[in-house]
């Protein structure tokens, strides 16, 4: 009895047993991880470049910001590193450099595990010093000026060099930049200064330089200088000056209607710049230039032309402009049968009497009209007479003239009439 129990027993904790294999064991729980450290840090600056906010940075005078405050990161340590052995450890940081050159501005950030990024840009800082080149017309002095402007010392804010025209002594300059880029340079002998602002890109070369003048034969005109490229090369310039009188044919200009060709073309040189003045006072900055003269008289025209060293060279021609006025000359228009005065000329205006040799005790027979600069001679006669028309073509002032005139309508319609001029 006492067996069949226990065997019993048994086998109900081996089914118990059994059963608690068939259920499922649950899953431990997953550990929770550790806060992790974040992004790492972001570097990234703002250059500027003094006041006006400039390209390249003037050495001695112009300050130099570096700003990286937009930099990201958590407890964030700066680096700035400026490239010419100066450093700081501010987000925002300021320097000036002492000698001109190209420059890797670097800022490094490390924040607070250690971990670092860096941001870098380039810098270029340069001097003013160098040859300037000038050449313009002023027209105070009524002259082409050429005038090169060499800074070569330069200690701080404070520069040196010499001014040199064609023909004169070399002036001594010394001059003073300041922070915001104004510039004044006093030369010692002609009295005068030049003012202005050095421009904010100076590498690899400057367009153009403005600095305006004060004191001496060029008050009050502004300057414009260019980098002279080196020392002088090859000959310098030969100027040549060429001159055409389209109108009438003639050797001479007509008042007014004349246009009168001065060409430079064919002077030589390297890479010239050319100054023509026409003798009333005009002129014109290009190699070949086309201009009537208002009055008449004698007129000296002179080139100059100036290369790109800044070497000058000039030619002068004279030339004379009349009028198509005869009489105050003695001077008439006289053919077979009639003769022909031009009173007055107002551009292409002209006035003037006509009269047959045989009848001038009778009067002049009035007549207004017009002649251009092609030679076309148009005259209405007064009372209905009809009208001349014709070609006109001048010679030497006193001699080789003619004009041939032609009657449309009027009791003398188509019957032409030759002058040539003559002196009364």
């Amino acid at each position: 009895m006492m067996r069949s129990c226990l065997r019993r027993v048994l086998i109900l904790a081996a089914l118990v047993a059994l059963a608690g294999c068939d259920r499922s064991s649950p899953s431990p729980a997953a550990p929770t991880p550790a806060p992790g450290p974040g992004a790492g840090p972001a570097a990234s600056f703002k250059l500027t470049v003094d006041s006006a906010g400039s390209q390249d940075a003037l050495t001695g005078v112009s300050e130099v910001t570096v700003d990286a405050g937009a930099s990201t990161g958590s407890g964030l340590k700066y680096l700035v590193n400026f490239g010419d052995g100066a450093t700081a450890t501010e987000p925002v940081a300021r320097h000036v450099y002492d000698k001109a050159g190209t420059y890797r501005i670097t800022v490094t950030l490390t924040d607070a595990t250690g971990r670092t990024d860096a941001a870098a840009r380039d810098l270029a800082v340069a001097s003013p010093l160098g040859a300037w080149l000038y050449s313009g017309y002023v027209a105070r002095t009524r002259a082409v000026e050429v005038r090169t402007l060499t800074l070569n010392a330069q200690e701080g804010a404070t520069v040196r060099g010499v001014l040199t025209r064609p023909g004169t002594t070399d002036s001594p300059i010394t001059g003073r930049l300041t922070a915001d880029r104004r510039i004044s340079l006093t030369i010692d002998r002609l009295g005068e200064t030049l003012e202005g602002a050095v421009p904010s890109v100076l590498t690899p070369n400057v367009a153009a330089w403005t600095l305006a003048a004060r004191g001496g034969p060029v008050d009050g005109e502004s300057l414009v200088f260019k980098a002279r490229p080196g020392d002088p090369t090859g000959p310098g310039p030969d100027a040549t000056l060429r001159m055409r009188f389209f109108s009438f044919g003639a050797p001479y200009g007509i008042k007014q209607i004349s246009p009168i060709l001065f060409d430079a073309s064919t002077s030589t040189g390297d890479g010239l710049t050319y100054f023509i003045e026409f003798g009333d006072r005009e002129l014109a900055q290009t190699v070949t230039a086309v201009h009537p003269i208002n009055e008449v008289g004698h007129y000296t025209a002179r080139l100059t032309a100036v290369d790109r060293f800044g070497r000058a060279n000039s030619e002068t021609v004279t030339y004379f402009v009349d009028s198509l006025v005869t009489n105050r000359y003695g001077l008439n228009w006289a053919g077979a049968g009639f003769s022909l005065l031009i009173d007055s000329q107002d551009g292409t205006a002209i006035t003037g009497r006509l009269f047959r040799n045989d009848e001038r005790e009778a009067g002049w027979q009035t007549f207004s009209g017009t002649a251009d600069a092609e030679g076309n001679v148009r005259a209405v006669l007064a009372g209905s007479a009809g009208t001349l028309g014709g070609t006109l073509t001048l010679g030497s002032p006193d001699h080789d003239s003619s004009l041939v005139l032609t009657y449309q309508g009027g009791p003398h319609h188509g019957e032409t009439l030759n002058f040539r001029l003559h002196d009364e």
